[in-house]
């Protein structure tokens, strides 16, 4: 999938809630945050399918 065809930003904001979620247990979480809020749209991709997120409800 490539991110022509994609909303980026929604799903940055949806790795950010998912990995966000996981800071009062993981407090390490926060790394992936930052690694979400400062990721090229490729790298986006990459992070999302590397944790099961399902790409297709983020089809523009």
């Amino acid at each position: 999938m490539t991110c022509n065809n994609l909303d980026t930003e929604a799903l940055r904001s949806e790795l950010i809630d998912y990995f966000g979620s996981a800071l009062p247990y993981e407090p390490m979480a926060m790394a992936d945050v930052a690694a979400v809020e400062r990721a090229s749209d490729d790298e986006l991709i990459r992070i999302a399918e590397r944790n099961g997120i399902e790409l297709n409800k983020f089809l523009k």
